[in-house]
């Protein structure tokens, strides 16, 4: 009888376990899921903010100030290519 106990013990721990477990993964997923959406947003800003600086319209920078700003423009959109795989 208390070996019945137990085994009855121990299946309800797994059972709430898992389920807490099955919760968790639950929410970590849906943050997960919204991130990249959010991210992209940003990232899309970002580069579309630098193309605009970039435009030949606007001859007011220097070299360097181009040069940092296409390393925005190509990291961002690596940033956000990546984002596509997850």
């Amino acid at each position: 009888m208390f070996l019945k106990l137990i085994k009855s013990f121990v299946q309800n721990w797994d059972s709430a376990q898992n389920a807490l477990l099955k919760q968790e993964l639950e929410r970590k997923n849906k943050v997960l899921k919204n991130i990249p959406r959010k991210l992209k947003t940003y990232l899309t800003s970002i580069i579309g903010f630098s193309d605009l600086l970039l435009e030949e319209d606007h001859n007011t920078l220097t070299d360097k100030q181009k040069y940092y700003l296409n390393n925005i423009t190509i990291s961002a959109g690596l940033i956000n290519k990546s984002i596509k795989d997850i």
